[in-house]
């Protein structure tokens, strides 16, 4: 939602204040990769085909299912200042401000990596991975940042001496809110939906039969079902095969990207047309 007003000041001046809303719903609910998954490589026979027609498998992966919803808000406020300096010269002045209010992940599902910190909510997790309802983490798996001040400057000027052309240029400093598809991977990881991959290294005789793949991992048996869910909530001694992988996490200074976008001098095109809506509010 984009709500704004606009203040008119004569025929050449212009003011407009600005806020947009958006609410941001995402929800996964996939198998993958509770199919195993299943790599085939040259370490046996020397010849990846041979390896494959044996039966002989170099990597194996299998999970719990890929289960997560994120939803939130996210807000930004702008001002825009449109000035006619002159017949033939205009200037337009935008300062946006966009905090990243990151969303809540349901369940708390998903880890965050602090070097040294040990986590009280599951216990048995390697030192530096951490969870939801530790100390400093909450659902959000980040901190709520408000330091994105985008200035952004640009005019428009047609040559007394070519009615035909107008110049234009300009210069911002821009950032997009975070995409909640960026949270695809954070719950795949123990205790909420474990995923395993192991190696066979056939130089120490550790085979991964096709037949049989888990009998050929260190765990010795499928360690599935359960499999995951929204409404399964681990125990606090839930175990932690090692090593773990952590998937995908943010870290807890975690900041959004911005860029900074300029044009040189240029005569109207296509493109100086779109940069000039660029430097407006939207």
């Amino acid at each position: 939602m984009t709500e704004a007003v606009t203040r008119q000041f004569g025929q050449h001046h212009s003011v407009t204040l600005g806020v947009d809303v958006n609410r941001q719903f995402a929800q996964e609910s996939a198998d993958y990769p509770s199919v195993p998954i299943l790599k085939f490589s040259n370490r046996y026979t020397g010849f990846g085909l041979a390896d494959f027609l044996l039966g002989d498998v170099y990597q194996f992966t299998q999970g719990a299912g890929e289960i997560i919803s994120v939803k939130g808000w996210q807000f930004g406020l702008y001002a825009q200042d449109q000035y006619q300096l002159r017949p033939n010269l205009t200037v337009n002045l935008v300062v946006r401000w966009d905090p990243n209010t990151p969303p809540a992940s349901v369940g708390g599902r998903g880890s965050v990596f602090v070097p040294g910190q040990q986590s009280t909510r599951f216990p048995n997790a390697p030192r530096g991975m951490v969870f939801p309802g530790d100390t400093g983490i909450t659902d959000a798996l980040m901190p709520t940042t408000y330091g994105y001040v985008e200035p952004r400057i640009g005019f428009s000027w047609q040559p007394f001496f070519s009615k035909g052309t107008a110049v234009r240029s300009g210069f911002g400093i821009f950032t997009a809110p975070l995409r909640y598809s960026q949270y695809n991977h954070i719950a795949d990881i123990a205790p909420f939906s474990p995923t395993f991959t192991f190696y066979a290294n056939p130089s120490l005789g550790q085979n991964i039969p096709l037949s049989d793949p888990w009998s050929g991992t260190p765990l010795g048996t499928i360690p599935f079902p359960p499999f995951a869910s929204l409404k399964t909530k681990p125990a606090s001694n839930s175990t932690f095969q090692m090593p773990v992988t952590l998937g995908q996490v943010f870290a807890p200074n975690f900041r959004l990207g911005m860029i900074r976008f300029s044009t040189k001098m240029s005569p109207a095109s296509t493109q100086t047309a779109r940069t000039m809506a660029l430097l407006k509010s939207c």
